[in-house]
Formats: C-alpha cells, sequence, structure tokens
C-alpha cells in the first residue's frame, strides 16, 4: 500500500495470485487498479484488458515513435490511463523489453509527466525463470533489461514461503529445477516417474508444435468414427492475422472425432470448467461441440478470440470452438495451465526455462511422468540467474546496471 512501484515475484506456489487478489479487495473502486495480461490475445466473450490493448499498441509495427504518437493520441487510452491510479502487469516475464518501454512512453505522455510511467504506481507480477517473450526483432527481450525497468526503481518483493503445502516437497523440487540446480533429490524424484503406466490417460508435453500434432493425429487416428475438419475462420488485417495464428489458443484447424479427447481454452464465468480442463467429445453437430467432463456434457459454440490494433478496435479475429486435441501440446502452449496428469517429453528441450515451465502444470506430482531427460534437459539463462542472484533492496539498481553491461547494452 505505499506509493513504490514494486516487482512482487517468488517461486511456484508461493501466493504471487493470491497476493495480489488480497490487494485489489482492500480497494473500492478496482477499476482504478486494471490488471493486465501480458497476452496480446483475448476472448471477446472475457472482460479485461491485455497490455497491448490497454496501451493501444497493437502488433508495435513500424517505428516506435510512431506507435507512441498513435496511441498517446487516441481517446480511448487517454481515458483507461488517466483514470488509473496503479497499473498491475501480470505475467511480466511474457512481456519484452521493448514492449515495456514504449508503454512508459505513452503513459508519460498521456500524463504529461516524464518521470518513468508519468508518475503513474506500476506493480509488476512474475517469475523470469519461465520461458522468454517472443522475440524476433529485439536481442534484450527480458524486461528487466529495458530502459523502463532501470528508470522505474521497482522495489523487489520476493515471496519464499510456500503456500502450497500439501505438496512441499514437489515444490521444493521445481524450485531447484528453476534455478538449474540439479542434485541427487532432483535426479532420484526423475527417475521414480520415468515409468508409464499402460493405460495413462492424461497429456504430453512437447517442447515443439510438429511433435504434439503427430502426437494428437496419431491418436485420433485409432478411434473408429468419422473425422470432422473444422478450420478456424480469420478475420482483419493480414498483420494481425498473422499474429492471431501464431499466439490464439486454437489451432489453425481443429480435427475432432467423437471421443476425442479435448482440452478447454477459455473459463467458464459459472466456474463450472476452466481454461485447461480435459475432457472427451461426446457428439458434434453443425454449431455445437458437446464435452464430456468429469461425467456432466457441457456444450461449445464457436467463439471469437481477438488482436487489438493501436487504436483499441479489433484488428483481427480468430473464430473457432475454444478447444484443441489434449492427447498432447507444447511446453508453450501449457504456460499458466494447470493440469491434473501429464507426461513430459525432456528430449530436445532447448530454452531455458522449458523444464520448469513444464514441471510446474501438474497438479499433484502423483500424476507426473517423465521421458528422456537429461541434466542438460534443465536450463536457466544465465542473465536471468544473475538478475536474481542480485536482486536485493540494498544493490537492485546498481546490480542491474552490471547485468546490462555483461549483456552488451
Amino acid at each position: 500500500n505505499s506509493d513504490e512501484n514494486v516487482f512482487l515475484t517468488g517461486f511456484a506456489g508461493t501466493g504471487k495470485t493470491f497476493l495480489i487478489q488480497e490487494f485489489l479487495k482492500s480497494k473500492n473502486q478496482k477499476k482504478h487498479y486494471p490488471v493486465l495480461g501480458s497476452t496480446g490475445v483475448s476472448a471477446l466473450t472475457v472482460k479485461g484488458r491485455t497490455f497491448h490493448s490497454f496501451f493501444g499498441l497493437g502488433i508495435m509495427q513500424g517505428n516506435p515513435e510512431d506507435v507512441i504518437k498513435k496511441a498517446a493520441s487516441n481517446r480511448n487510452v487517454r481515458y483507461r490511463i488517466k483514470h488509473a491510479q496503479c497499473l498491475i502487469i501480470d505475467e511480466i516475464s511474457m512481456l519484452s523489453s521493448h514492449a515495456l518501454d514504449i508503454a512508459d512512453q505513452v503513459t508519460q505522455r498521456v500524463l504529461e509527466d516524464y518521470q518513468p510511467w508519468g508518475g503513474l504506481r506500476v506493480i509488476v507480477v512474475g517469475d523470469f525463470a519461465q520461458l522468454p517473450p517472443i522475440s524476433q526483432n529485439y536481442q534484450r527481450p527480458w524486461a528487466f533489461l529495458s530502459e523502463s525497468w532501470s528508470r522505474s526503481g521497482f522495489v523487489p518483493l520476493v515471496l519464499q514461503e510456500q503456500t502450497r503445502s500439501e505438496h512441499a516437497y514437489y515444490n521444493e523440487i521445481i524450485n531447484k529445477v528453476r534455478v538449474g540446480q540439479i542434485d541427487e533429490e532432483v535426479e532420484t524424484f526423475f527417475m521414480e516417474r520415468t515409468s508409464i503406466p499402460y493405460d495413462f490417460s492424461g497429456t504430453r508435453l512437447f517442447s515443439k508444435r510438429m511433435q504434439a500434432w503427430q502426437y494428437n493425429m496419431e491418436r485420433l487416428m485409432r478411434i473408429p468414427a468419422e473425422m470432422i475438419e473444422i478450420k478456424t475462420s480469420y478475420q482483419g488485417e493480414p498483420h494481425y492475422i498473422q499474429a492471431l495464428q501464431k499466439n490464439a489458443p486454437i489451432p489453425e484447424v481443429l480435427h475432432l472425432k467423437k471421443g476425442a479427447k479435448v482440452m478447454v481454452r477459455v473459463n467458464d464465468p459459472l466456474l463450472r470448467y476452466v481454461n485447461g480442463s480435459i475432457g472427451r467429445v461426446a457428439g458434434i453437430v453443425d454449431d455445437k461441440v458437446a464435452v464430456d467432463i468429469r461425467g456432466r456434457i457441457y456444450e461449445f459454440e464457436k467463439i471469437s478470440f481477438a488482436w487489438m490494433d493501436g487504436s483499441g478496435n479489433i484488428g483481427a479475429t480468430a473464430t473457432n470452438f475454444p478447444l484443441q486435441l489434449a492427447w498432447a501440446t507444447t511446453i508453450h502452449k501449457a504456460q499458466g495451465l494447470t493440469l491434473d496428469e501429464l507426461c513430459i517429453d525432456m528430449k530436445q528441450l532447448w530454452e531455458p526455462g522449458h523444464a520448469y515451465v513444464a514441471l510446474s502444470r501438474v497438479r499433484d506430482p502423483n500424476g507426473l511422468y517423465i521421458q528422456n531427460w537429461t541434466k542438460e534437459s534443465i536450463k536457466i539463462d544465465p542473465i536471468v540467474e544473475k538478475f536474481y542472484a542480485m536482486n536485493c533492496p540494498s544493490n537492485f539498481i546498481d546490480s542491474l546496471s552490471m547485468i546490462q553491461e555483461d549483456y552488451d547494452m
């Protein structure tokens, strides 16, 4: 409840989300405390703002100065920023340094105040040990390597106590993997989970999209039923459509059969199912797919996922049933999900954070199985490792400067 900018972080299970929820409960007008998701894609049926839509960034195509000018002159963007008392940016690890710098500049211009974020308070939440942001055009993807971060003076609040006490041992293993520590305890934990039961019915995680697609199609072809092919309908400008094709949670072509294992990719407002719930297709008609989830039938209609343009309008939509085949998926697609039963193929993990994200997807370690693991499967970005090692209130700014120098900024 201070006026300082805060970086809220911590290991898996330390209660970051809970703390933010409690913080918001203490506020009478939550509309002045927007919580911004880091992905550019959102379901049109779900209220809320993504980071990109709040700041009117679109896909940030073109000259950064042009993007900033356009966003800062947008009436809706100006209204949102001027009525905010504090910005809460969730999943900060998925935002690039470029996106953070531009949003900071937009806020300064709207508020006509050239302090960081125009003097507005900002709370960023997340864990940089997870997968890095997707950024092909900028060499410094991590948000903490941005100019905005170094000027914002984020006070690190590191949660260290586990809140999920029922699986304290598992949390300890995950957190060792998080920092790249492979000791005898971790090796034993992995080896005890390499024998996959014959009747395994969970989801397999692969590092590559083609691996997941091939496994899903192989399992789908075993079902002796007619296959339905449902193409996702895209509308909008080509560059926004391209962004949706890469980032939307639904496939470009959805292949289904009665009996197919599927994953729901939206949250139910009535909380009957969530993003990541697993079920079986019970029936398919032209405009609805019936799915059996834990013995109850739910009917799904097509919905649209949107990418907003720089004016806050819909730049493109992707419309299909909010489902995907669930015998397998990629680790990238699984980030943010919680699954009951999981088998992780660690054969081709190439990215720092891959193993940590995969291991932290399962609700109960008794439902976890591991294939093809080696010590080389466990990686942590050395820049992230150094960032956390040096991240304490007494030397935070100095340590960040050292990291930036190491990164040839």
